[in-house]
């Protein structure tokens, strides 16, 4: 009697094993692939004045562009803690963006960009931009 039962144990969690393989793998069949994006930074100055501008588009080309998507400009004094810079801006039509800022002349600053993502786009991050203020 003992021996039924250990055996019909084992075969309930074999069939619930494999119940949960092919659950796993119908939902991850049917998880929708997010497309990688690319964000790109770079900046003009006018002494202490600064433009920070780039493109959000997907794939290392950004083409295409990627318009109306949050972007958010992030600095730091140390490369490594991060804040908030600026309120996020939405790219253009043409998947475009830019932030102007005032930065005190002296100092070293570091700044990227955020795109956070959405259920079709993956998130990313721009390059670090070094800025020695004038």
């Amino acid at each position: 009697m003992r021996q039924k039962l250990v055996a019909l144990f084992l075969m309930i969690v074999m069939v619930a094993s494999a119940l949960t393989a092919v659950g796993l793998a119908t939902t991850a069949a049917a998880a929708p692939q997010r497309t990688v994006t690319t964000l790109n930074l770079k900046t003009l100055n006018t002494g202490s004045k600064y433009t920070f501008y780039g493109a959000l588009g997907v794939g290392a080309d950004k083409r295409p562009r990627i318009p109306n998507a949050k972007v958010t400009l992030l600095a730091s004094a140390d490369n490594a803690h991060w804040r908030i810079a600026w309120a996020s801006t939405k790219t253009n039509a043409a998947g475009d963006y830019a932030f102007h800022l005032t930065l005190k002349p002296g100092h070293t600053y570091y700044f990227r960009t955020y795109y956070a993502g959405s259920l079709t786009y993956r998130e990313a991050f721009s390059p670090t931009v070094k800025i020695k203020a004038a």
